[in-house]
C-alpha cells in the first residue's frame, strides 16, 4: 500500500462546502502541506484553520475555483465522492455555472462519482434542464 501526502478541503463554495482531496508527490512534507494550507485555502488572522467555537477545522475561506486556480502545479485536486453531499456534482453542494466550471477545471484531475449513489448514471447540470451522463461532463 502507497499512501501518498494530502489533505480533504472543505471549501467556501455551496451552501455547506464543496470537497475537494489535494495530493502531492511522494516527497512531499508536513511543511508542504502547512504552506498548501496557507497559500490554497486562504487561511490568517481574519480566518483561522480551527473554528473557534469547536476547534474544528474550519473551511476554506476560498471558494472551490479560486483554491484550484492557485494550486502549485505539484499537487494534484481530486473531488471525492461527487454525486453525494459535498460532492461538487450534487445539487445539493453546487448549483448551475458554478457546477459548471468547477467540473471542467482544468487543474482539476479526476472525479470520484461513487457509483453506489443512486445518482450516478446521470447528473443534472441545471443547465437547460438536461440530464448528461458523467462521463461526458467530465473528461480529462
Amino acid at each position: 500500500m502507497v499512501v501518498f501526502p494530502g489533505i480533504e478541503v472543505t471549501t467556501a463554495s455551496g451552501a455547506d462546502g464543496a470537497h475537494l482531496i489535494l495530493t502531492g508527490d511522494l516527497d512531499r512534507a508536513a511543511r508542504d502541506i502547512d504552506a498548501l494550507l496557507a497559500q490554497t485555502r486562504g487561511f490568517n488572522d481574519d480566518h483561522p484553520r480551527l473554528n473557534p467555537a469547536t476547534h474544528q477545522p474550519a473551511s476554506a475561506g476560498r471558494t472551490l475555483c479560486q483554491i484550484l486556480d492557485d494550486l502549485p502545479d505539484q499537487w494534484l485536486a481530486i473531488a471525492p465522492h461527487a454525486l453525494t453531499d459535498n460532492g461538487i456534482a450534487s445539487e445539493e453542494t453546487l448549483k448551475g455555472d458554478l457546477r459548471w466550471k468547477a467540473l471542467r477545471h482544468d487543474r482539476l484531475g479526476a472525479v470520484d462519482p461513487e457509483t453506489s449513489s443512486p445518482n450516478a448514471c446521470g447528473l443534472d447540470l441545471g443547465m437547460h434542464g438536461s440530464s448528461t451522463a458523467l462521463s461526458t461532463i467530465y473528461r480529462a
